[in-house]
């Protein structure tokens, strides 16, 4: 209360934002070892201020809690069965992994944080576990999820010429490529920006 120093500020400001919302990823710094207990029961992860890989501590969790590393796909008991770099190798293994580690991932707002990283708000609010858990089974949660990732994928794309690539070229994603390592001329610019153009009046002049 007013300028009243309170030891268990930290801990009481963590256990609110677990209340508040209890899928949060949550993170306890302190010099004080005996707090990583007071961290289990929030939960939230701690990090030791001292520890020598302090460092390396703090970006596992930006990587592995927030979602700014790979997604790794795991079964129900932490084993990891695959990893996603990129959207497109994300949406490929959605198709893929089992439905139980399907069903692990949409229970603890995996997929919501993931996307959330890449700055996608409102795709992330799309599959949050809290629509996912409206749907009626695995396959249809399956399907929604492969879905709502290829949408954001060709959202993306739009008004982007990329480079041709055989192995990643997606016809239902990439409306306009190029070939070849020159730059691009009058003619074809002429061609890309109208493209651009066409694709932003689209929706209301289907």
């Amino acid at each position: 209360m007013g300028d009243e120093i309170d030891g268990e500020a930290g801990v009481k400001l963590l256990r609110y934002a677990r209340e508040q919302k209890n899928d949060l990823p949550l993170l306890l710094l302190s010099t004080e070892k005996e707090n990583a207990a007071k961290a289990a029961t929030i939960p939230a992860v701690f990090v030791d201020k001292h520890s020598p890989t302090l460092q390396d501590e703090l970006h596992s969790f930006f990587l592995d809690y927030l979602g700014f590393g790979d997604f790794v796909f795991r079964l129900p008991d932490e084993t990891e069965i695959k990893r996603a770099a990129t959207l497109g190798e994300f949406e490929k293994l959605l198709g893929e992994v089992p439905d139980e580690s399907l069903q692990y991932h949409a229970a603890r707002n995996h997929f919501s944080n993931w996307i959330m990283a890449r700055a996608e708000v409102e795709m992330a609010r799309h599959l949050h576990k809290e629509y996912l858990a409206t749907l009626d089974n695995c396959k249809e949660m399956r399907k929604e999820l492969v879905g709502k990732v290829r949408i954001l994928r060709k959202m993306r794309q739009m008004g982007v010429v990329a480079k041709f690539k055989p192995e990643r070229y997606d016809p239902e994603v990439m409306d306009f490529v190029k070939i070849g390592d020159g730059a691009i001329g009058g003619k074809a610019r002429g061609l890309a920006f109208m493209w651009a153009r066409l694709q932003s009046v689209q929706k209301n002049y289907p």
